[in-house]
């Protein structure tokens, strides 16, 4: 059986015994986070406090340079532990609202004139069960939050992320932030891939084994390179990311049945789809519910607006799911995602390209 690493707090009523402890942080640093607080306070109008500005900036700053529970903090200082909760996430929120944007940071490393610039993973360690396996790194081989990290040359931090379930894999989470995007922007280098038909048209282009390859022939399923039909050939990469828009006529797609009153299903998998949410309930608010991406003709053709509730049906089976509008995806073809809790696209799928009609609920 797994232990769990949480320190146990005193009973209520325990003796306690107190002693004096430095903090390896500067006056400098106590002065601008008591700063941040006396102005917040200004700001909202906040009335007496049992603790001054310069006290909370300290339990705050004890909390994060130390890691000591909310109970000992909150004897410490002489206010309960919800208190001392409240006051650590109250500071914790100033803070991440002071930090710099991705693209405001990537901007000013090259203004800085920085030769290159570090990116790295790294896991911050957090206390949880064994069921919790979303948050379990098998890189690490403990439970925790995956950031991702941009520093100058010499180490100073320039960009921290959100935090993210231990076991995503760095590369993906530099994906989902848009790390080497704004990179290359930095340089000069736009490479106008924002989605997934986007990228798809980039590589087909770019790529001539894969020339004339649509999202119907993958289905997203995978097509075998022995039945592709292209002929391979050294690929120019030259005119990546300087591709024809997706939705465009000579990128337009058909369905899989050829009926033009039919779209081609496609598929994605949310990150906050299936146990990551299902398992901790912290987070269930982050389960996304079912929506149904279309481009804009084809839901002017369908006469649906954006948050319309439409049934998406194939063969009998359907799926209710909300309308979203998206410039990029293309026409003929629709998404779905997949590993919802209700509403699950893989419902309608059978491994190969579908076509799914789409008709809207009248309210």
């Amino acid at each position: 059986m797994r232990r769990s690493t949480k320190k146990a707090s005193p009973p209520p009523g325990a003796p306690l015994l107190f002693y004096r402890a430095a903090l390896p942080l500067s006056s400098r640093t106590l002065t601008f986070v008591s700063g941040l607080i006396r102005r917040h306070r200004v700001s909202i109008g906040s009335c007496w406090r049992k603790l001054n500005p310069g006290r909370q900036a300290l339990l705050v700053l004890a909390y994060l340079r130390k890691g000591e529970t909310f109970a000992e903090l909150a004897a410490g200082f002489e206010v309960g532990t919800s208190t001392a909760w409240r006051y650590v996430n109250e500071v914790v929120a100033l803070l991440a609202a002071r930090a710099p944007k991705l693209r405001r940071a990537v901007r000013d490393a090259k203004k800085a004139g920085h030769a290159y610039v570090i990116v790295d993973g790294t896991l911050i360690p957090i206390d949880r069960v064994a069921k919790d396996r979303p948050f379990y790194s098998g890189k690490h081989k403990k439970h925790g939050m995956n950031l991702q990290v941009i520093a100058s040359p010499v180490g100073d931090l320039l960009w921290v992320s959100g935090a993210l379930p231990g076991s995503v894999h760095d590369k993906k989470a530099e994906w989902i932030w848009g790390v080497l995007a704004e990179l290359s922007l930095a340089l000069g280098h736009d490479t106008d891939i924002s989605s997934q038909p986007t990228a798809f048209a980039a590589l087909t282009e770019a790529v001539p084994f894969y020339s004339g390859t649509t999202d119907a022939d993958i289905g997203g399923r995978g097509i075998r390179w022995q039945e592709a039909g292209g002929s391979a050939g050294p690929a120019d990469l030259s005119g990546l990311g300087r591709v024809s828009d997706p939705g465009s006529p000579d990128t337009q797609r058909v369905s899989a049945t050829g009926d033009p009153g039919s779209l081609t299903l496609s598929t994605y998998r949310d990150l906050w789809a299936g146990p990551i949410t299902e398992l901790n309930p912290p987070l269930r608010f982050l389960a996304p519910q079912q929506r149904v991406e279309l481009s804009v003709a084809d839901a002017e053709r369908l006469g649906l607006s954006g948050g319309d509730k439409v049934q998406v049906s194939r063969n009998g089976v359907s799926v209710l799911a909300a309308v979203k509008i998206r410039e990029r995806v293309s026409e003929g073809v629709c998404f779905l995602i997949e590993g919802t809790t209700e509403d699950n696209a893989n419902g309608l799928l059978n491994g190969s390209p579908v076509s799914v009609q789409i008709e809207k609920i009248s309210a």
